[in-house]
This record gives structure tokens, C-alpha cells and sequence, in this order.
């Protein structure tokens, strides 16, 4: 997921998103409430994620694309791409990336990202 987002941003001429352990951890932790039906498919949780990171460190900016269904990370970021709000989020004027994901118990892939500055 991380590898096909940067390729589109530097197809776009926008900076590579790095990493970030703590987004991560939040995105990963939302894909799983997701896959495991503690949470439906969605962005339940999004103000506490936001706030959390915001304490944690200190941005300005966050933003969250969720999706399931998709087989692959490619195919996944080539959904968000076709969809206005997702494409603007992973255009968007931020510098780090959370990535998470998680299967159900019937083979479905939930996918997050989260961004901030």
C-alpha cells in the first residue's frame, strides 16, 4: 500500500509519505475492529484516532481512507484513486502515512490509512 501511494503522490510531483510507527499502530489497530466486527466497515472511531494522534504528536493535519474487498495493495490504492475524497486525502499536503490491515473470517482485507503532517 505504502509503495503504490508514494508512486502516485511522485507521479503528482509530491513528496514521498514516510512511515510512521504510531499511525501505523492506530490504522492497524481500526482495520482489525473492522475485520473483527468490533467496529463496522468504516470511519467509527475517526475523532478519537484524530485526537489521539494530535497528543501524540503534536500535527495539525489528519486524515483516514478505509476500504475492504481489495486483493491487493495496488488494487486498493488504484480504488482510492477513483474516488474523489480518498485521492484527495493521498494528495494531500502531509509527510506521514499509518498503514493497516487486516482479514475477516471470510478472506476479506480491511484496509486503513491515516495521514498527518
Amino acid at each position: 500500500v505504502l509503495e503504490f501511494t508514494n508512486k502516485f503522490r511522485s507521479s503528482k510531483g509530491l513528496n514521498d509519505l514516510a512511515p510512521n510507527k504510531y499511525l501505523n499502530e492506530l490504522a492497524q489497530q481500526h482495520s482489525e475492529n473492522m475485520a473483527s466486527g468490533k467496529v463496522k466497515f468504516g470511519h467509527d472511531g475517526f475523532a478519537k484516532r484524530n485526537t489521539a494522534a494530535q497528543k501524540q504528536m503534536a500535527i495539525r493535519n489528519f486524515a483516514e481512507n478505509v476500504a475492504y474487498g481489495a486483493a491487493t495493495g495496488e488494487a486498493v490504492v488504484n480504488q482510492w484513486k477513483n474516488s474523489d475524497g480518498h485521492r484527495k486525502n493521498m494528495l494531500g499536503k502531509f509527510s506521514q502515512i499509518g498503514i493497516g490491515v487486516a482479514k475477516d473470517k471470510q478472506g476479506r482485507i480491511f484496509y486503513t490509512q491515516v495521514f498527518s503532517d
